[in-house]
């Protein structure tokens, strides 16, 4: 997205748009790590936001931070996203990119982390794509 931000040219190629993810944001996730590392006991834990957001989804919200609107047309592999004012192909779908039992859903369960130490992700989904967005951003112009 960031990329395109710059050039207006970059088409970006994805696998399954519909694959539905547990995005989280890696500092919180690294500050859980540090206590499970100090607790008196060793444990295992799921480190999770409990919410399930679409690939689809998450291209949708970082390309509204650089404004634009993408409106998906087409089906399956011949599905694309395109520029909203412009009719421009952004996005297209490459099978490759696909992931071999590439779940559906992935959600994940933090209760244990949450009692045991207080994990509560902070950085909901839609603040997350703006930060990696702006760190693109802020990463293409040191190129």
């Amino acid at each position: 997205m960031a990329k395109h931000a710059r050039t207006k040219k970059e088409v970006l190629e994805v696998g399954n748009i519909d694959s539905m993810k547990d995005w989280g944001y890696a500092p919180e996730y690294i500050e859980a790590m540090w206590k499970i590392l100090n607790l008196e006991k060793p444990d295992d834990f799921v480190l999770a936001t409990g919410e399930s957001h679409s690939v689809r989804e998450f291209i949708c919200v970082a390309f509204k931070e650089i404004n634009i609107e993408i409106v998906w047309e087409g089906e399956g592999l011949n599905e694309v996203g395109k520029d909203k004012q412009t009719g421009a192909i952004l996005i297209q779908i490459n099978p490759t990119f696909y992931r071999k039992g590439d779940f559906k859903a992935i959600v994940g369960d933090a209760l244990k982390a949450k009692t045991t130490f207080g994990f509560d992700p902070k950085v909901k989904f839609h603040l997350l794509v703006k930060k990696m967005v702006e760190f693109d951003l802020l990463q293409g112009k040191s190129e």
